[in-house]
C-alpha cells in the first residue's frame, strides 16, 4: 500500500514540476510582448494569466490562443519543444519578440505578424485594441479600394472630424 501511495506522490509531483515549467514558459512568452498585452490580445483575464504563469491548470484555448499572440509555438509553450522567443529565426530575421500578432475582426483565420515598435510609432494606441479588416466596395475610392487591409482600433468609441470609421449596421461592417 505504502509503494502505491508513492507511485502517486511521485506522479503528482512530475505533474506539478510539468506546470510549473509550462507557466515559466507562459510568462517568458507573455513578457515579450508585455503581460497585459497578451492578455488583452489572447482573449484571456489578466488574473486567469497570472495564474496560469504560477502553474495553474490551463484551458487549451487559452495556452492556444496565447502561444499565437506571444508568436510562439503551441508545442514550445505546452511542452517546451523547439524554440521560444528570443530566438532568431533560421534565415538570420529578427526575432518574434519584436513583433506583435493583430488578429482579424472576426478571428476567420490567423493575424498579421508585425514589428511592435514600428507599429506603437505608427499608431500610438493601446495595441490590444487594434483588429484587422478589409474594405469592400467603392464607397470609400480613392482613399481605400475594395480589397485593402486597414487596421482598425476598437478603443476609440467618439467621432472627429477627418478620421475613417469602421462601423456595423444590421451586422454589416462599413468603413466610412
Amino acid at each position: 500500500m505504502a509503494r502505491k501511495r508513492r507511485q502517486k506522490r511521485t506522479l503528482m509531483d512530475e505533474q506539478i514540476r510539468l506546470m510549473r515549467e509550462r507557466g515559466e514558459r507562459l510568462r517568458e512568452a507573455a513578457q515579450s510582448i508585455g503581460i497585459t498585452h497578451a492578455a488583452k490580445a489572447a482573449g484571456v483575464p489578466y488574473t486567469t494569466l497570472r495564474d496560469y504563469m504560477n502553474g495553474g491548470e490551463m484551458k487549451f484555448s487559452a495556452i492556444s490562443s496565447l502561444a499565437r499572440v506571444c508568436g510562439v509555438s503551441l508545442d514550445w509553450l505546452a511542452f517546451g519543444n523547439g524554440t521560444g522567443p528570443g530566438a532568431d529565426s533560421p534565415d538570420g530575421t529578427a526575432s518574434t519578440t519584436r513583433q506583435i500578432v493583430i488578429p482579424w475582426h472576426d478571428n476567420h483565420e490567423d493575424g498579421l505578424r508585425i514589428g511592435r515598435d514600428w507599429l506603437q510609432s505608427a499608431i500610438p494606441r493601446d495595441l490590444a485594441a487594434l483588429c484587422l479588416m478589409t474594405s469592400e466596395g467603392d464607397a470609400m475610392e480613392p482613399t481605400l479600394a475594395s480589397g485593402d487591409l486597414v487596421i482598425v482600433d476598437r478603443s476609440v468609441t467618439t467621432v472627429t472630424a477627418s478620421a475613417l470609421y469602421a462601423l456595423e449596421s444590421s451586422g454589416t461592417l462599413m468603413i466610412r
